[in-house]
């Protein structure tokens, strides 16, 4: 099988591949030998490739079994690694295209430090993991921000999802008072189960505030059963019967 799609594939591209798995990795690896031993034109002295892209700082699939130390191994340049080939050839984007120069500043501090912190605790893979993480900025319109506000959890857990919920309230505020618009927000979360509590609570304003309702659209509130015509329908439904 490797050797009939090593003859048919010239080059392979794995995205994402700090996520990759050992075992994934042992199942792509013969057939990405096959493809770099062949020559890709007749009589020209040039062999397909294997293209790994990746980010080391973003391996967040380890329960998945992504292991990062995949890709630790592939930059390390020596004999006595398995995955060394002369011809490896190691190119980093340091140019943020995206980002604007707030953002790319404060991640550029955040990860300096974090890189100190696990020099300090001799932490050797992570520290190479935030090796070389710092980037330039090519943005140059307007300005960007970032904010850090930081939520006690050491009062009840009722009490810090109301508290959460009424942070996430002002900031939206704040954002609007700069001319922002609720079509230029996004709410991004961990996980998904928080997400019915800060729509319910930023739609339906407690009686006696001057809070005003903030539409929001979510997987979660496009969903039929989250829909109040529809509930009322079931719920007829079961009272009917």
């Amino acid at each position: 099988v490797y050797y009939k799609l090593g003859n048919r594939y010239n080059y392979i591209f794995i995205d994402e591949f700090q996520d990759t798995s050992k075992v994934q990795w042992h199942n792509l690896k013969p057939l990405s030998e096959e493809v770099m031993s062949k020559r890709v034109v007749s009589n020209v002295d040039k062999t397909g490739q294997t293209i790994l892209f990746g980010d080391k700082k973003q391996a967040i699939y380890r329960f998945r079994n992504g292991d990062v130390r995949l890709m630790d191994e592939m930059t390390k340049k020596n004999e006595q690694n398995q995955f060394y080939h002369p011809e490896n050839n190691i190119i980093k984007l340091s140019t943020n295209y995206r980002s604007k120069k707030e953002v790319v500043e404060f991640n550029n501090t955040f990860f300096k430090q974090s890189k100190e912190r696990e020099r300090h605790a001799e932490n050797e893979l992570l520290v190479r993991v935030y090796e070389d993480s710092e980037q330039t900025y090519h943005r140059k319109d307007g300005n960007g921000y970032v904010a850090l506000h930081v939520t006690d959890f050491a009062s009840k857990i009722d009490d810090v999802a109301e508290k959460f919920n009424k942070d996430i309230y002002a900031i939206i505020q704040q954002v609007k008072k700069c001319g922002y618009q609720l079509n230029d927000i996004a709410i991004l979360l961990r996980k998904k189960d928080k997400i019915p509590s800060i729509i319910q609570y930023l739609a339906n304003p407690p009686l006696g505030t001057n809070r005003k309702k903030i539409a929001c659209i979510s997987e979660e509130s496009l969903s039929l059963k989250n829909n109040a015509e529809v509930q009322f329908l079931i719920a007829m439904l079961y009272f009917l019967q």
